[in-house]
């Protein structure tokens, strides 16, 4: 007999409350819905035992990118075709965030965000490089008919860098919040 299994969804996941003692997402929550990624911030405190911490490590959009100007249209582009290309409907607004961790449970006093970019940012700058040693050696295997999520990929790897250079417009983002102790089942 086949199963048929299907992946969990991060923002419901069907798992025990009040289960976890530290719930995280690595470079995940760009993936999720909505500016602030709220259905997964309730997902995680809910997950959590009192006092559990969430972790969220993720590149972040500092607020709202401007439009005027040729930079900023740029910025936009850059970003639009980013995230069309890793299947992100959008990245975090790091501007909205304390306040949807609030909203979401967890303590504002026991919050951090970190702005991690220039610890990255070796391991960035060799992306295009392998990026290119990728796509050329994928191509030739290919015979030249890559799907066209593999060229997504590929384009999204040198787009990276580009976005990474816009400090003023985006960051990569650690965040570590605590689930207070007060919110214990009864």
């Amino acid at each position: 007999m086949r199963s048929r299994c299907t992946a969990p969804d991060y923002a419901a996941s069907r798992l025990p409350a009040a289960s976890f003692d530290a719930v995280c997402a690595i470079e995940s929550a760009c993936h999720g819905e909505g500016a602030t990624k709220a259905m997964l911030l309730r997902e995680a405190n809910r997950l959590l035992r009192p006092d559990g911490t969430f972790i969220m490590v993720d590149a972040m959009l500092l607020d709202e990118l401007p439009t005027r100007g040729v930079l900023a249209r740029l910025t936009g582009a850059i970003y639009l075709r980013w995230c069309s290309s890793w299947a992100v409907p959008e990245l975090c607004r790091s501007d909205l965030l304390p306040h949807a961790l609030e909203g979401a449970g967890f303590a504002p006093a026991a919050t951090t965000i970190e702005d991690w970019s220039w610890r990255i940012a070796p391991s960035v700058a060799h992306v295009p490089f392998l990026a290119t040693r990728f796509a050329i050696t994928e191509v030739v295997k290919a015979r030249g008919r890559l799907s066209i999520w593999r060229w997504r990929h590929i384009v999204a790897s040198f787009l990276t860098p580009l976005l990474g250079l816009r400090r003023s417009a985006l960051r990569y983002v650690a965040v570590v919040a605590r689930k207070p102790f007060d919110d214990a089942p009864a």
